[in-house]
């Protein structure tokens, strides 16, 4: 899984970076197949007066499906990006399975499970 960690205007460490990594590894795992690249945005919004101004906006690029895009914002970075990572995982299983619910729907309207029309051989 391609993953890009971008701050325009926060400083992102070696430890914020290994957890951004663990946690995209840990959390969109079921969905790394169907993801061609994960953005990761992490902003200081208010600068050095405080309160809840740390964002994480994530960006879920996916195969051949509309991208996610999600934001989150916590007095503390590590969980804004905790919560962001957690909620674009959940938000892509859900695509996913509107997706395959979907298809299902459409093989069925389409005779895919009936053995006569599947071989070709149609009784009048």
């Amino acid at each position: 899984m391609n993953i890009d960690i971008q701050s325009p205007d926060f400083v992102i460490t070696e430890s914020i970076k290994r957890f951004v990594i663990n946690e995209a590894e840990k959390h969109l795992s079921a969905v790394a197949d169907h993801v061609n690249k994960v953005v990761i945005h992490v902003r200081d919004i208010n600068g050095p007066k405080g309160g809840e101004d740390k964002e994480c906006k994530v960006e879920l690029l996916m195969y051949e499906m509309p991208s996610i895009v999600l934001k989150k914002r916590s007095s503390d970075a590590y969980m804004a990006i905790k919560k962001a990572i957690t909620r674009a995982s959940r938000c892509g299983l859900r695509t996913l399975g509107k997706r395959q619910s979907a298809r299902k729907i459409a093989t069925k309207k389409m005779g895919g499970g009936n053995s006569e029309l599947s071989s070709g051989l149609v009784e009048f």
